[in-house]
């Protein structure tokens, strides 16, 4: 029974026509993955009963995991090990004379660091001119991890503009679709009552935004 909901839930994500490989691994294959360790590992055998209303949960599983998971824990991730290597660890270090005190030696490979540096061949000489210099400079992102910070608070972004506006629609979507979710274990008779009230429910808001937006329509005319 378990492993049935688990084949139905991934068969609900369905690809999309310009889908390549890499489209693919990142929202399909990713999430059908974690979904089936999710049912595996967090599902004990008592609740299986309950498996209609977690079901109705799974087709928006895979979109929390796209976001959440896949995008949002990686970058901050690496954002955290980037930054960990930057201003905890050593960043670079350099190959200093065996003459130079340990102040020396941070001070030149925080210069280098900041700076930049430029290659140069072992047997080479240092160019005289700096214009030389500056074609060979290997640049260093100091900014990777603000970046991928960044990267991971405008993913989350979305979520955040939906559950500020998604109230002014007059429709708790959360409680509709918990109550659809409730219908599956009902008889035909009360799951039609409650599939009844979320259609009422739904055209009344929308039926009141529409008057909403008709009376400052009016009134903006009669104004003008």
């Amino acid at each position: 029974m378990l492993l049935y909901y688990f084949a139905s839930a991934v068969k609900s994500i369905q690809f999309h026509v310009d889908d390549d490989i890499i489209d693919k691994l990142n929202y399909y294959y990713t999430t059908a993955i974690i979904t089936g360790m999710f049912y595996l590992l967090f599902v004990p055998s008592s609740q299986q009963r309950h498996m209609c209303a977690l079901y109705g949960k799974v087709k928006e599983s895979h979109g929390k995991f796209h976001y959440l998971g896949t995008q949002i824990f990686i970058h901050a991730v690496f954002a955290i090990l980037v930054s960990a290597k930057q201003y905890v660890g050593f960043p670079i270090q350099c190959w200093v004379p065996a003459t130079f005190t340990e102040p020396m030696e941070q001070y030149t490979e925080n210069y280098c660091w900041v700076q930049n540096t430029y290659f140069l061949p072992l047997h080479d000489y240092i160019p005289h001119n700096y214009a030389e210099r500056e074609n060979r400079q290997i640049g260093y992102y100091q900014w990777v991890p603000f970046v991928l910070a960044l990267e991971a608070l405008l993913f989350y972004v979305p979520t955040i503009v939906w559950r500020l506006l998604s109230w002014q629609s007059g429709i708790h979507v959360q409680s509709l679709v918990q109550m659809a979710c409730d219908s599956r274990l009902l008889d035909l008779e009360s799951r039609n009552r409650a599939l009844q009230t979320i259609a009422t429910n739904v055209e009344e808001a929308l039926h009141v935004k529409h008057q909403v937006y008709l009376n400052v329509y009016v009134n903006i005319q009669y104004k003008l």
